[in-house]
Formats: structure tokens, sequence, C-alpha cells
């Protein structure tokens, strides 16, 4: 009934077609043994009429119901499933219906050499593999193969979109077959691509496997073909094919070519074995160590091993010891064996006598000696790099007992001639002394400070990595280990060669963190005070907003935990003062922000000798900054310095005094207007209650100017005096929460506040 409508040509009505096909597999898993057998057959020959006959749209269609009546034969093959009843229960008897009366016609149709149908009947391989798989064991080894090479040959075609829908296939096949069978597919793969650009075809084809196996492989599933994925993988990144890639002049549009997928791949191989068998993926990489590598060949390696990493730490045993237990067999292992060759090597000498009369044959030698150097610094980097990392991502796993035998290792690494070494292990040495080791071990902190000055002193500037992971460390070093013992000297050196630093974007975090370790652990140097001349200012001066905090909090801490001469202390407070009218706002925040930190750190003793200047000070940036958010922190200040100063009974003689002139002032308004504002601050922060006499100033100052602005019938003059009335008013509103304004002596103010 339903048939004729899987043959639709028009295109509009594919999805019919597409659903037919789907309602066919279902149907089918309800017929007998018999009309199944019937069904397929008949399908099978309508393909082959299509095929003869050129109609390539029928033979598409036929191909489908061909897939779709194997996807049910397969799962009558499940034990679980039901059965039809005349369904054979003999093995032999099905092996012989789908090897030879289905089988032989589909892999007939399945390996035709026509290019032209050849994506119509790619499918075929699958419902090939869907019937294999339900045969015996014994017939599955022997067919599979067979089925999977016809396939993988295609991979050969020189159309990409052919090899894009073989591929498609091929994935479907793999996640139908699961796991167990990917060796199957590999070992065909590679026999079927093996030289020029198929290798490249060979890798982008196994990574595609991978990624559409993801979700399918249990950890672990990969340890059986590590071995031939490595080979996969280094023959596409330093096999001959890819040393044709990179000859000069040679082209290729092919996307497998243009698209290196190599080292995806080894990092989701990296993040599914087990442990154990990292050794697999390492093997071939310490072979090509030992070769005389070029630079690009030496790059392309550092990103495998990168990428080894990553795939590493993504492996659900990255959290166990076990990683730790890797990281220390690379670096031991690589040293083991060049101690081994040199030996060797000894052994070998001649003495000098007898050499004089042996003949040289291999003068001249063809064959690539050995590179120790780049073996072992390679090997190091990437132990250490992946420890690093391990570490970082697993906090479980950073503990003394875990890391103390590295500790030696690394301080060992700091002489080597090899940068990049020395860099990975002053990142991970700069992790590891935030831990509390033995005495034994935390001597070699202090040997490892030593090298670290020394290479330090031998570095021309700072803008390079090295020398910045050294001054990282350094901080890091001073700022935990309290037993430390370094020269002032060398101290005072690395501090201003570092000094330039603090004010270049690039390098200025760093610069401050070795500042910031200094002054948290009070090294009294002199070049210190000068240091912190140059912070005062960038603490102002800084466009960033991070290194203004940072400079601040270190300016800060300098000022009230190191000796300042009463000199020095007066000058660095009149900076600050003069700094109140620097033209950036950010400056000026930022000097506010110090001197609220400065206020509410004080005692009394400091805040009396300081309250006066920083009173007057603040008192004008609270009236006349331009700022909405200076003039709010500038109040908040002075609130402060009032509680502070009231709580601990100071003297408010001197404050008291100016509140009181600014409120006799009626030729200066900006005057008249702070003394109302200061007073409100007084009223509240000190109490209405503590001073009468300028409680009457302060009345009488507000009723006179809100008789004039009653009073007065010029318009413009009750403008300019808006903001005398508005400070009037809301210094009442103030007064209010501190004193009853609705008794009788405050009769006379409200008749000018009140509309009568």
């Amino acid at each position: 009934m339903i048939e004729h409508y899987a043959f639709w040509t028009e295109e509009k009505l594919r999805n019919v077609a597409h659903e037919t096909v789907n309602t066919i597999s279902m149907l089918m898993v309800h017929c007998t043994w018999n009309q199944y057998k019937a069904i397929f057959i008949r399908y099978i020959q309508i393909m082959n009429s299509a095929k003869s006959k050129g109609r390539d749209e029928q033979l598409r269609d036929a191909v489908l119901l061909v897939v779709a009546l194997s996807t049910s034969l397969h799962q009558w093959s499940s034990s679980a499933a039901e059965k039809p009843k005349d369904f054979p229960k003999q093995v032999e008897k099905l092996d012989e219906f789908v090897l030879k009366n289905i089988s032989v016609p589909l892999r007939k149709m399945l390996t035709t050499r026509d290019e032209n149908t050849v994506i119509f009947r790619a499918p075929l391989s699958e419902a090939l593999t869907s019937l294999i798989m339900c045969c015996s064991e014994e017939q599955i080894t022997a067919e599979l193969p067979g089925v999977l090479t016809s396939i993988c040959h295609i991979l050969r075609a020189k159309s990409e979109e052919l090899r894009d829908a073989i591929r498609k296939h091929l994935c479907r096949i793999a996640v139908f077959l699961g796991p167990d069978y990917f060796k199957f597919i590999l070992k065909e793969l590679k026999g079927a691509l093996q030289r020029g650009t198929q290798i490249h075809i060979l890798s982008f084809t196994v990574h595609t496997l991978l990624l559409a196996l993801e979700d399918h492989l249990k950890h672990g599933d990969l340890g059986d073909v590590a071995d031939m994925l490595i080979e996969i993988i280094m023959n596409d990144v330093f096999g001959e094919a890819s040393k044709e890639k990179e000859a000069e002049g040679y082209s290729n549009k092919m996307k497998e070519i243009k698209h290196n997928k190599s080292y995806d791949t080894g990092e989701l191989v990296a993040g599914n074995i087990f442990l154990k068998d990292f050794g697999h993926l390492m093997t071939p990489v310490k072979y090509l160590l030992r070769e005389r590598l070029s630079l690009k060949t030496q790059r392309r390696l550092d990103e495998l091993l990168r990428r080894f990493s990553l795939g590493l730490n993504k492996n659900e045993e990255a959290a166990s010891s076990d990683i730790i237990i890797l990281c220390h067999e690379i670096y031991t292992q690589a040293i083991d064996y060049v101690n081994e060759n040199i030996k060797k090597k000894k052994e070998e000498e001649v003495d000098e006598k007898v050499e004089h009369f042996l003949v040289q044959l291999d003068a001249r030698p063809v064959k690539t000696q050995l590179e120790y150097s780049l073996y072992i610094r390679t090997m190091q980097k990437f132990s250490f790099e992946l420890l690093r990392t391990a570490i970082t991502k697993h906090s479980s796993l950073f503990t003394v007992a875990n890391l103390s035998s590295f500790v030696p290792l690394l301080a060992s690494s700091l002489t080597s001639d090899d940068e990049g070494v020395v860099i990975s292990a002053l990142k991970l040495f700069t992790m590891l002394v935030r831990l509390d080791f033995p005495d034994e071990t935390d001597r070699y902190f202090t040997t490892a400070a030593r090298s670290v000055m020394r290479i330090i002193k031998d570095m021309p500037s700072t803008n390079n990595e090295l020398c910045q992971s050294c001054l990282r460390f350094m901080s890091a070093v001073i700022r935990h280990k309290e037993d430390l013992k370094l020269k002032d000297t060398a101290i005072s050196y690395i501090l201003k060669k570092v000094e330039p630093d603090l004010d270049e974007p690039m390098r200025q975090g760093v610069a401050f963190g070795f500042v910031k370790s200094l002054i948290a652990k009070h090294f009294m140097l002199a070049e210190i005070y000068d240091t912190m001349d140059i912070v005062s200012k960038i603490m102002i001066t800084s466009t960033s907003k991070e290194i203004m905090e940072v400079s601040r909090s270190v300016f800060f801490t300098f000022l009230m935990e190191y000796d300042q001469s009463r000199g020095r202390l007066e000058k660095q407070f009149k900076m600050l003062i003069n700094n109140l009218e620097y033209p950036a706002q950010s400056g000026r925040q930022s000097v506010l922000e110090l001197l609220h930190l400065i206020v509410n750190k004080a005692g009394k003793e400091l805040l009396q000798k300081l309250g006066s200047s920083f009173f007057i000070a603040l008192a004008n940036s609270s009236i006349s900054d331009d700022s909405p958010n200076c003039r709010e922190m500038a109040t908040e200040t002075i609130g402060l310095i009032l509680t502070k100063l009231s709580q601990a009974g100071g003297d408010l003689t001197f404050i008291e005094k100016y509140i009181g002139m600014w409120l006799k002032q009626n030729k200066n308004e900006l005057l008249a207007r702070c003394g109302l504002h200061m007073y409100s601050l007084y009223a509240v922060s000190v109490g209405y209650d503590s001073n009468e006499e300028l409680n009457e100033i302060a009345l009488n100052k507000i009723t006179s100017i809100l008789k004039a602005a009653r009073k007065s019938d010029d318009v413009s003059s009750v403008e300019v005096a808006h903001e005398l009335v508005y400070i009037s008013l809301t210094t009442l509103e103030k007064l209010k929460d501190e004193t009853n304004l609705f008794e009788s002596k405050f009769e006379n103010i409200w008749e000018y506040v009140v509309d009568k």
C-alpha cells in the first residue's frame, strides 16, 4: 500500500519518501521470516534493475529500503527481541541466507566502479555491516573486514563531496559496531590509505570517527588502539607527506590537508586512555627526539605535546595521584636515558695513543647524532607543564606528600641552558612556595631564589618572559617563606631594576607584585623609600583601575607600617592634599580613597595632627569639586574625622572655629555654603548639643538666607541664592533627626519655610 511512496521523485515530497522508508522498517519487524526474505530479495532486484537501466533516483530509494530492512533483521537477531515463529533457530541457516542470498549482490553493487552513483550506493556499507553482525562470530571475523575495506577504498576518491559522504556512513558504521570494533575500522583505513595525500585523508577521517564515537567510548577504550593512533598522528605531522606539504610551491585545496586534525586526535586519545598506557603515545615522540630536528619540527612537536597535556588533564584519572607519578616518571626516565647513553659513550672511548693509529671510517657520518639536550629539555618541560596544569585543575593533588619529590628536580632545572625549561620550572616553583614543606626540602627554595637572582642580574632588561617569571617567583618566595635569607644588596638591585616597569602597562602587574611582597615582609631598604615616591605618583596618574588599587594599597601599607620621619610624613600628606585638585577625576578619587583609609586607620594622636589640614582641604572638595562622587567621598571622610575625634575625646576647637568663620560669611557665597555643609556634618557626627554658640550662628545664618529668599522680588537674585537656600533646607532636614525643630524657639525659621 505504501511502498510506492518511497520512490517519489519530486523534491518537495522527499520527506514523505523518507517517512515511508522508516515506516516500512518498523512494519518489517512484524512480518514472517518468509515474507521478509521475499521482500528483501525483491528490493535487491529493484536496486539491480535501477542500476542497469541508469535510473539513479530509483537506485537511491531502493538502497535506502535495503538499509531499512537490514535494520529490521538486526533487531530480530538480538536475543531479547521478539522473533517470527518461522525465524531460523540454527545460526548456520541465518548465515547462509545473509552471506549467499543477500551479502553477495549487495557487495557486488557496492564495489561497482561508477563514480556517478557511488554516493547513492555508499549506504549499502551500513546495510552490509548490519547484516553481517547478525551472523556468527566466525563469519563476522571473516566478512566484516571485506566490507570495511570496500568503503575505506572509496576515500581515495578525488571528489571532496564523495569523501564527506563516505565518512558520514563510516561514522554511522563505527557507532553501530561500537568501540570494540574500532580496531577493525582502523586496520582497514590504514590498509586503504597509505601514501601521499591519503595520509592526510586517513588522519582527518580518524579524527571524524573519534568525534562520532566520543559519547559512546568508555574510559580506556582507546588503549588497545593507542599504538595505531599515534602512528597515524606521527605520519601525518612528521612523516614524508607532511614534508611534501611544506615544500615550496606545494598547494592543495583538499580540506584534509588544509585542516590538520592530528593534534585534536592526540588530545582526544590522551583524554581517553589509561595513564599506564600513555607510554604508547610517548614512545614515537622519544624516538623522534633522538634525531636532529628543524625548528619547524620542534614547534610541531611542542604543539603535539601541549595537546597531549590538555587531553591528560581531561582524563578521568587526572584527579588521582597517578598523574603525579606519570609526571615524575617522564622526568626521571629522560634523565636516566641521557645518563645511560653518556656512560656508554665514555666506555666506548679509545685510549688517545691507540686512537692515533685507527682509521675513522665514519669521519663524515651520515647518521644523525643523538641530540641529548633536545631530548631532555623537551621531556622536562612537558613533565613540568603537565604537572602544573594538573595541580591547578585538581586542588586535591596540591599536597606536600605529592609534590615534595619535585622540589629538588625543579631546583636543579633552574640551571638548564634552555629558557623554556627554566620558565616552566619557575611557574611550577611559584605555585609550590605556598606549601609548608619540611626543613630539608625548604632549603631548596633558598637555593632556587639565589639562582633566580643570578638570572635576573644577567638579564639586560626585564622585558622578556624569563625575567618576568623570575620576578613572579621572587615575589612568591619572599611572601611565603619566612626563613628565606637573602642579601639586602641583591634585593635592592632587583628593586631598582623593576622600578621602570612600575609605569609600563605590560609589566607593571609583576613589578607591583614584587614591591608588594617586600612591603608585606617589611624589608628595610633605603631604595624602598625612593620606590614609594614613584608608587605615590602612579596611584594618581595611572589610567588602570587595577593598578591604582594595587598602588594605593602598597602606599597605604608603607605609610602606616614603615618608619617615617616627621618631615617626610608631612611631605607625603601635603602631596595628597595638593592632588585633591588633580585634573583627572580618577586621580582625585584615588587620593580620597587613600585619605579615607588613613583616617579610618589613624589613632587619636595622629588624627589630631592631621585633622586640621585634612579638614580644610576636604571641605573645599566637598563643595567645589566638579564630580558628585568626589564631593560625596570628601563628605564621608570629613564625617569620619569628626566622629572619630568626638569618640576619642579629641580637640575640635580648630574645626569649630573654621565652621563658625565660614557661617559668618556674607559676601562669599561659596564659603557660606561650605559653612552650612560642615555644620550639618558636625551636628550629625558630633551632636547638636555639643556647641550652643555654633548652633546659634548656624540657625541665624539659615534664617537670614530664607528671609532674603522670601523677601526678594528680583528673580535673578533668587536664582543666585538658590544653592544657599537649598543647602539651608538640607541642613534643616538633617537637624530634625538631631533635635526637635518644632519647639517654639525655632518658630522664626519656620515662618520663612512655610508659605502662609
